[in-house]
Parts: C-alpha cells; structure tokens; sequence
C-alpha cells in the first residue's frame, strides 16, 4: 500500500514575537566605552526586555505542548520540521489536539490584548531611562504578531503526476524514480530519528530506575506510554505490519505499556525489584532498536 494511502500531511506553524528589542545606541556606548575598534557592529549589541516574559509564558507552552505532541506521533516528511506524516490512525486524534490547542491560544492571545498597556506601563519603571516609546508597536500591530496555523493535505502520489506535456516519457519515468528514491531515504531517515527517540526516552528511564533512590515522575511514564501508542502507526508507513521490523517494534512497546509509575516509587523490595526489572528490559530494549536500524531501510 503506498504512503499516500496510509497518512496524510499535517503542517503547524506559529509566529510569537520575542518581547525583545535591540538598543542601538546602549550598544554603541557599551562598545564606545570599552574601546571596541569597529563599534557595536564589532562588540555586539545589548538586548533590552521591553515586555515581561510572563506575558509569553503561556503560549509559548502551548506551542511546546504542540511540538512535542507531533515529535511523538509523526515523522518528517522532507528535511524542515514541518510538515509531518500522520499516520491515518492519529488523524481525529491530531485534529481534535490542534483544534483544543488553537482554542487555547486564541485564549491566551485575548488575555495578552488585555494585559499589552499594563505590561507597557510596567515596563516604565523596569526600564527606567532605556524606556523607549519607539520601541512598542501599537496595539493591533503587537497581536498581530502572534499565530497559530495548521492544515491538513494529502500526500501526493508520483503515479498521479502527468509530465507528458513538458518531458519525454524516459524523462518521466527517471524524474519520478528519482523523486521516489529521495521519498524512500527520506522516509527512512526520519524513521530512523523516531526510532533514536524511541531509545532515548528508554535509556533516561533506565538511568533513572537504576538510581538507589530515584524520584520517579508521572510525566515521564506518561511519555514512554505516547511513544508506545504512537510507534507501532510510525513504522507500519514504511513495513508491513507482519514485517520483523513491526513485529519487534509492537512487541517492545506492549512492554512499553505495561510500566507504571506507581510499581517503581517506594524504597520496598517489591518496588527494587521491579524497577531491576525495568532496568534490565530498557536494556534490552535499547539492544533490539540499535540492532533494528542501521541505515533505516525504508523497506524490508
């Protein structure tokens, strides 16, 4: 089955502005005073807070929640971050995550609108004499920085490109095989950094559990539970799901599952014991995912 028929492209971007804003004339005085040949160009330049971060701070939680939401349930599509390959599984599961998260950041940026003259006039007394009024956008300027867009496409398909009308059909044919090999490694390759991330997540639990004393958190279990959900969905765009490579994915992430935060706290033997347990399976888990992957064949 082609990739096409099995997920879709889904594209997330976001603009925040930085609350920042370059002093030139600070930074000319600073270079000035340390005798810095060539200036500020040379000596750098000082960055002034012209808005408290707190008014950010909520959005930009958003959009982390957002990126590591889609850093677990899909894969690159070419070499930028965006857009991903979601498996058709995670469709209704990805909308409805982005459409609650756009709610909440049109939430926020309702919130920032009001708080924006406040935040100027704090900025006063923060400031003191680096206030500048020339360096605040208007009203509607400043939340007009701040976006949060999504779509949803289909992946296109080779076979449905006709280039009869500009190429010869040798030409045709070497174009798409060519556009096919570079989908091929890219696909392989981004199976590849899921698959590392896969590993990464294990390894920190490992050296967690392995601690005489460790602080085991929820939200790390609740990780490796996200990766387990979403795993199986990622390597069956590229095999088939009685493929090795499936299977021995599928079979790692039911271990996965199986972990839970409240059979590894205590200082009980009952809790020691199962977190050498855990220990001793990430290993083997870490053993099989390095020994699945060398080059990341998209194929089996």
């Amino acid at each position: 089955m082609s990739l096409s028929k099995k997920a879709v492209l889904f594209n997330v971007t976001f603009s925040l502005p930085s609350g920042t804003k370059v002093d030139k004339k600070e930074s000319s005085k600073v270079a000035t005073n340390h005798l810095v040949p060539g200036g500020r160009r040379s000596a750098g330049s000082y960055q002034k807070i012209i808005i408290d971060p707190s008014l950010f701070k909520e959005v930009k939680k958003l959009k982390r929640n957002v990126e590591g939401y889609f850093n677990v349930i899909s894969i690159a599509y070419a070499h930028d971050k965006m857009p991903v390959i979601v498996p058709n599984g995670k469709i209704l599961e990805a909308t409805a995550f982005i459409r609650e998260h756009k709610r909440l950041f049109d939430n926020e940026i309702s919130a920032i609108k009001s708080a924006y003259d406040a935040k100027k006039e704090e900025a006063k007394t923060r400031l003191m004499t680096l206030y500048n009024e020339d360096d605040y956008l208007d009203h509607d300027d400043f939340i007009a920085r701040f976006s949060f867009d999504y779509w949803m496409r289909p992946i296109p398909e080779l076979d449905s490109m006709d280039l009869r009308w500009t190429v010869s059909r040798e030409e045709e044919r070497r174009m798409k095989e060519s556009m096919q090999k570079e989908m091929d490694e890219n696909l392989g390759e981004s199976l590849g950094q899921a698959l590392q991330m896969m590993s990464d997540h294990i390894k920190h639990m490992k050296d967690v559990v392995s601690k005489d004393s460790p602080r085991i958190h929820d939200s790390m279990i609740e990780k490796i539970h996200e990766i387990a959900e979403s795993m199986p969905g990622i390597v069956g765009l590229s095999h088939d799901p009685n493929s090795k490579v499936s299977q021995t994915i599928q079979d790692i992430c039911l271990d996965l599952r199986q972990i839970q935060a409240d059979d590894l706290r205590g200082s009980g033997l009952w809790e020691a014991d199962n977190r050498d347990v855990v220990a001793d399976q990430s290993t083997e888990m870490i053993n099989k995912l390095e020994n699945l992957y060398h080059g990341c064949e998209a194929q089996d």
